[in-house]
C-alpha cells in the first residue's frame, strides 16, 4: 500500500515531480511615511486576489459542479475575514513590516494555530488559510499561480500538496495524482475527484526519478515503475472499464438506494458546509444524515448567536432535496474553541465532551436549540444528541428541549411541534441500554468510529495502535445488530453515520443486518448505492447472519 486512494482509477504515464517554487519573504521594515501606501496596496491585492478566485469559481461551476465551485466561495471568505485582515494591518501599522512580511506572519499565526487541533476537518481549513495567504503573496510579487499548465505528455504527478487552484487547472495531460501531504477531504483531493482523475494521499515511499514510466493503479493502491508490456494492455483495458463504470455511476444520480427485491435504503451524506450540501445532491444522495454542528462554533469568534446559527442551517438545508439530520454541539476532546477555555482532562476523549459539555452550559444548548428548531418550521430537519450514554442523560436533552420549545412559544415562533428527536450511539453502554433509550426517540444513529475506539480501546490517530482499530470486529458487527434488534420492535429508525458506512463491502453487511439509513461521505455515494441495488436484500441478510454466528 502507497497511501490512501481520493479516487479510484488508472492512470499510466511518466512521473513528474513538481515543487512548489518557494516564496522569499523579504526582512526589510517599512518607514512610516510609507504606511498609507502599504496599506493601499494591501487592499489592491486583495481585490486583485478576490478577482482571481471569482474567476476560478466560475469556471468549476461551468466544467466540473456547482458544489465544487464553492470551494473558492470559502477562499473568497478568508479575504473578507476582518480578524485575519485586521492582524495583517496591525502588523503593517504597529510592526512596520513590508506587506508580504505582514502577510505571511498572519498566514503562519492561524496556520500553525488551526493545524495543531486533530480535527482533520479543522486542519483542512488551515490548508485553506494557507493557499488563500500564499495566493496572495504570489500576486504581489507577480509570481504564476498555475505553473502546471505546460504538461502536454501523459502524466503521473508527484508533489508533497496541491492548492485547490492548481488542481482546477490541471489538463488531461494529468493522467494520475501521487500526493505526499494532504487528506482525502482536502480541497485539492474533492476537485481532483471530480476531475476524474485517480488520486492517492499520504504517499511516503523514496521519490521516483522525472521521467519513469508508470502505472498508478489507486484501486489496489500501488504503483508499477517501469511496467511491462503485458502489464500496460492488462491496464489499458482498466481504464477503458472505469471509465464506463463513471458513467453508469453519473447515471445513478436521481436512481433511489432500492435493493432487487425492493428494501429501500435512505441514503445521506455527512457535511459540514453549505459547499458540502451541494456535494450531496450532485453525488445522488438524497439528505443530511449528519451535520456536524461543531466547525460552525470552530470558525466562529465567540459563541455563535441564535440567528447566526439558524443562517448557517439554513443555507445547508436549502441546498439539499431532503432532511436534515442536525447533531447538536459535539465539541471537546480534540476540538477546542479559540474563546474558551477547556478544564485541563488527562484523557479529554473521556471527559467534558459532546452531550456532557451541553448539560454542564445549558444556555450554550438552549441558543443552538433554538435556533434548529426555528429552522423546523419550514425545512424538514431533525435533532440529533451526541455521546448519549444512559437513560438519565437522554432525558435531560429532551428537557432541555421542551425548555427551547417554550421560550419560542412564549415569542410567538414558529416551529415544529413534533421535530423528530434522535440519539447517537457511540458508547457502549448505549447499545446495552438499546431498550430503554428507544423509548424516547424516533431514531437513532450509530457513530462507529467513536462506537470502534470505545469498544476497541483504540485511538485511531494513534499509529502504534490504528491496526487494531477494525470496523470489521465481530464485537462491532454484534452490536449494531443488537441496536438494529432493539429498535425494530419499536419501529425505530437505525442509520449509520460512522466511516464504516462509506466502505461498499461494509455497506452490504449494514444492509444486511437491517440497517434503514446510510450517511456516507458525499463522494462515496454512488458506489454505496450501486452495491444496494445490485443486491438482493435477503441474501444480505443471510450472510450478516453468518457474520454474527461465526
Amino acid at each position: 500500500m502507497i497511501g490512501v486512494s481520493v479516487f479510484k482509477g488508472v492512470g499510466i504515464g511518466k512521473a513528474f515531480n513538481y515543487e512548489i517554487e518557494s516564496i522569499i519573504i523579504p526582512k526589510e521594515m517599512i518607514e512610516e511615511n510609507e504606511m498609507d501606501v502599504t496599506l493601499d496596496n494591501l487592499n489592491i491585492a486583495i481585490g486583485n486576489q478576490k478577482t482571481s478566485l471569482e474567476a476560478h469559481m466560475k469556471h468549476v461551476e461551468e466544467t466540473i459542479g456547482t458544489s465544487e465551485s464553492q470551494i473558492f466561495s470559502a477562499h473568497i471568505e478568508i479575504l473578507n475575514d476582518p480578524e485575519l485582515i485586521s492582524r495583517i494591518r496591525k502588523n503593517i501599522v504597529g510592526k512596520k513590516m513590508n506587506l508580504v512580511a505582514a502577510i505571511d506572519e498572519a498566514k503562519n499565526f492561524y496556520v500553525e494555530m488551526l493545524s495543531a487541533l486533530e480535527d482533520h476537518y479543522i486542519r483542512e481549513r488551515a490548508r485553506d488559510i494557507e493557499d488563500v495567504m500564499e495566493g496572495l503573496l504570489k500576486n504581489i510579487l507577480g509570481l504564476s499561480d498555475n505553473p502546471l499548465d505546460n504538461i502536454r505528455e501523459a502524466t503521473i504527478l508527484f508533489a508533497k500538496d496541491l492548492s485547490p487552484s492548481e488542481t482546477i487547472h490541471l489538463n488531461d495531460w494529468v493522467k494520475g495524482i501521487v500526493l505526499s501531504e494532504g487528506s482525502i477531504t482536502s480541497h485539492s483531493a474533492i476537485v481532483a475527484k471530480a476531475k476524474g482523475i485517480p488520486t492517492i494521499v499520504g504517499y511516503k515511499e523514496a521519490q521516483i526519478p522525472d521521467g519513469k514510466s508508470l502505472i498508478l493503479d489507486t484501486v489496489a493502491t500501488k504503483l508499477l515503475i517501469d511496467p511491462t508490456e503485458s502489464e500496460l494492455e492488462t491496464y489499458k483495458e482498466k481504464v477503458k472499464e472505469e471509465a464506463l463504470h463513471q458513467k453508469r455511476l453519473r447515471q445513478l444520480v436521481k436512481v433511489e438506494a432500492i435493493t432487487k427485491d425492493h428494501r429501500h435504503i435512505e441514503l445521506f451524506g455527512n457535511v459540514g458546509s453549505a459547499e458540502e450540501a451541494l456535494s450531496i445532491v450532485d453525488h445522488g444522495g438524497f439528505g443530511v444524515g449528519l451535520l456536524r454542528t461543531e466547525l460552525v462554533y470552530m470558525n466562529s469568534k465567540d459563541w455563535p448567536t441564535e440567528d447566526e446559527q439558524y443562517k448557517t442551517y439554513e443555507g445547508i438545508a436549502k441546498n439539499v432535496n431532503g432532511e436534515v439530520i442536525i447533531r447538536t454541539l459535539d465539541i471537546g476532546g480534540d476540538k477546542t474553541l479559540p474563546y474558551f477555555t477547556f478544564p485541563k482532562e488527562e484523557n479529554p476523549f473521556l471527559g467534558l465532551r459532546a452531550i456532557r459539555f451541553c448539560h454542564k452550559n445549558k444556555e450554550i444548548f438552549k441558543t443552538q436549540l433554538r435556533a434548529i428548531l426555528k429552522l423546523s418550521a419550514a425545512y424538514p430537519v431533525k435533532i440529533m444528541f451526541p455521546m448519549i450514554g444512559s437513560l438519565e442523560e437522554l432525558l435531560e436533552a429532551r428537557k432541555c428541549l421542551d425548555e427551547a420549545k417554550e421560550s419560542l412559544k412564549a415569542e410567538n415562533q414558529a416551529y415544529n411541534e413534533d421535530i423528530p428527536v434522535g440519539i447517537m450511539i457511540e458508547i457502549p453502554s448505549a447499545v446495552f441500554a438499546i431498550d430503554l433509550l428507544s423509548d424516547h426517540v424516533d431514531f437513532v444513529s450509530i457513530g462507529t468510529n467513536d462506537l470502534c475506539q470505545y469498544t476497541l480501546a483504540v485511538d485511531r490517530l494513534n499509529p502504534e495502535v490504528a491496526y487494531l482499530y477494525d470496523a470489521f470486529n465481530i464485537s462491532i458487527i454484534r452490536m449494531i445488530d443488537h441496536v438494529v434488534q432493539g429498535c425494530k420492535p419499536k419501529r425505530v429508525k437505525v442509520g449509520i453515520c460512522g466511516e464504516m458506512a462509506s466502505d461498499v463491502e461494509a455497506a452490504q453487511i449494514l444492509v444486511g443486518l437491517g440497517v434503514d439509513e446510510l450517511s456516507v461521505s458525499p463522494s462515496m455515494i454512488p458506489y454505496v448505492k450501486e452495491v444496494i441495488i445490485n443486491s438482493n436484500y435477503e441474501d444480505l441478510k443471510v450472510d450478516a447472519q453468518r457474520i454474527i454466528k461465526r
